[in-house]
């Protein structure tokens, strides 16, 4: 029985993929901070283990050898300059020795495609230019090269990912819906290209490169499906009941995005979070991925964004009550 140690197992990614490969019959064992989130966990029969990669290297459990590690565990977008390096970079280096330090089997690392340079006019593909414009992204791009730049005792993949969504997203579709149902979110006047990939469709594709070597050693992009952000607002408005957004100029919201800047740095708040130029351009741009390199070994049937919405939609009302 193959074993697969996951970080960040109480994230979207983590949970989503830990169910995934119990049911191929791998044995689990998942890492994460959120006690109640790893007893769900164990119920449906994945061993855990209550950690922080924050803490000292010398603090950190024994692991079994020969295991195939996913590094999941991630400061996202929004978090402080402080937070991301220390989890990031400085966390990813430490699993990476413990990893080493255990004989690991195969390191798959979840990156994102906020380290590539935005692009106005194609997919982005793995060979396009590394100059991630947000704090979010220069951490990732730091926690890739530590793997790239090294010769390392396993083989390992880089897999970049764009939004991702479906049940359990407490991220991208949670903001869009919490930002739609508070007449917060608008539509602009330009409007991009968004790739997005439903959390279950990573999960299987992340259990996919185990079986192809040929993958090794290689930074792999990945994506479901791409949507404009006018249609995928409309999409989560249709399929959620919410009010429709109010649409703005785009140089109005450009203006009101750098004030918004301006006063979150005087906060020493992150300003990536909020409404920010990057988070405008990101939705205004090209923001989709080539997936030729990946696509050549696999291939795969994507869950829909309507399908992907509509079971967010059917989760959130079940714990809402509504």
């Amino acid at each position: 029985m193959e074993t697969a140690i996951i970080t960040g197992v109480t994230g979207l990614v983590g949970s989503t993929l830990s169910v995934q490969l119990k049911k191929h019959g791998f044995r689990v064992i998942g890492l994460g901070r959120d006690k109640t989130k790893l007893q769900s966990l164990e119920q449906q029969g994945i061993e855990t283990i209550q950690f922080d990669l924050t803490d000292p290297l010398e603090h950190y459990p024994m692991f079994p050898s020969d295991a195939i590690w996913y590094h999941c565990a991630a400061a996202i977008s929004g978090s402080t300059e402080s937070v991301l390096e220390e989890v990031n970079v400085l966390g990813t280096e430490k699993i990476i020795q413990a990893a080493t330090t255990s004989k690991a089997k195969q390191f798959i690392q979840i990156s994102s495609i906020a380290t590539y340079k935005l692009s106005f006019t194609e997919p982005i593909k793995e060979s396009s230019p590394l100059e991630p414009k947000s704090v979010y992204g220069k951490s990732k791009l730091k926690a890739d090269e530590l793997l790239t730049s090294k010769l390392l005792p396993f083989p390992f993949t880089i897999v970049k990912p764009p939004y991702i969504i479906g049940p359990g997203d407490k991220n991208f579709t949670y903001e869009l819906v919490n930002r739609l149902r508070n007449r917060k979110l608008p539509i602009f006047t330009k409007s991009g290209t968004i790739g997005v990939i439903d959390a279950r469709d990573l999960a299987e594709l992340l259990y996919l490169l185990t079986q192809h070597p040929e993958i090794n050693n290689r930074i792999v992009n990945v994506q479901g499906n791409q949507v404009n952000y006018e249609d995928l607002v409309q999409t989560i408005v249709r399929t959620c009941n919410l009010p429709s957004p109010k649409r703005y100029n785009y140089y109005f919201i450009i203006f009101v995005a750098l004030i918004n800047e301006v006063v979150s740095r005087l906060l020493g708040k992150n300003p990536d979070r909020g409404l920010s130029r990057y988070r405008i351009y990101t939705l205004t741009s090209y923001r989709s991925l080539n997936t030729t390199i990946l696509d050549n070994q696999i291939q795969k049937l994507y869950i829909s964004i309507r399908q992907s919405i509509e079971d967010w939609c059917v989760e959130n009302k079940a714990q809402r009550g509504n």
